[in-house]
Formats: C-alpha cells, structure tokens, sequence
C-alpha cells in the first residue's frame, strides 16, 4: 500500500531539503509535495476551487505541514479558508511556529481543528530532528486518520490538551 501524500507548506528552501533529506532517508521522500505561498497550496489541494467529486479519500493528503510565515492574514481567516475548502476533519494540519507574530489567534486556529501547534526550531539540526520524529510518527499511523497523530507523537498530544502552554 502506498504511503499517502504529504503537502509541506514553506517558504524557506533550507527547510525544504531538510524535510525531503528527513523523508528520504526513511525511503520515503516521494510521498511529498511542496508549496511555497499559501496561494500554491490552496490551488493544489482546490482543483478550480473546490475538491472534484470523483476526488477520493486515498488520494486526499494526508496531513499539510504548514509554515505560519506563509498565512498572508495573520493565520485565522486563511486557515478558517482551508479548512472549509477542504471539508476533511481527517486531513490533519501541522501548524509550525505558533508563537509567531503571523498567527494572530492561536486559541482560534486550535478550536478549528484538526490543527497541532508545534514551535518551529530555529536551528537546522533541531529543525532535521523534528521532520525526522514527523517522519517517524507519520510511517507508524499512516493508516490511522490524521487525529491519530496526537495519540503517537507526545509534543503533539501535550500542546492538544493544553493549547495555553
């Protein structure tokens, strides 16, 4: 069975290679698309504007790691967007760097779930570490729905419980 697709969301090209060496090292680098504007990402998950019928679940992403730098309003409005374009509580939304000044609303972008908040390291180590703990936690639920992702990967479960920490 094929993994299913991840869509990363960022800007930064650095950090890209540092997702793609993370899942490529695990074999599996090719289950990535990349979107640079939240513009990209929204026209490659909305084919002219809204998921086709015939669209199915399979080929539906399973999860967005999404770059805050990259929501053009401050983070609610565009992600409230998203989410309804997508009408999919099961695709499950990696949200990195709360605490940036971009996400206006955490408490909002939380209560809209299915959203992790997870903060972004600033150094390229930290940052590899983390796609590789994404990358492992993705390969142990890849058949679980993406709300499963809380009960596998523990930073994720703890900021889900308590959003205020």
């Amino acid at each position: 069975m094929p993994f299913p697709s991840i869509l990363v969301a960022n800007d930064n090209t650095d950090e890209c290679l540092l997702t793609l060496e993370a899942w490529e090292e695990q074999g599996i680098g090719d289950c990535l698309q990349f979107a640079k504007t939240f513009a990209d990402l929204y026209n490659l998950l909305t084919p002219r504007g809204h998921w086709p019928v015939s669209f199915s679940r399979s080929s539906r992403p399973w999860t967005i790691l999404l770059d805050a730098r990259i929501l053009p309003d401050g983070g609610t409005h565009s992600l409230a967007i998203l989410h309804a374009a997508l009408h999919a509580n099961d695709v499950c939304y990696v949200l990195l760097d709360p605490s940036s000044p971009r996400v206006s609303d955490p408490d909002r972008v939380v209560a809209s779930r299915p959203f992790i908040l997870i903060p972004k390291p600033g150094d390229p180590s930290a940052y590899l570490q983390l796609m590789k703990e994404l990358c492992h936690a993705y390969m142990k639920a890849h058949a679980l729905t993406g709300n499963d992702l809380f009960k596998i990967f523990p930073c994720c479960s703890e900021q889900r419980d308590n959003p205020h920490t």
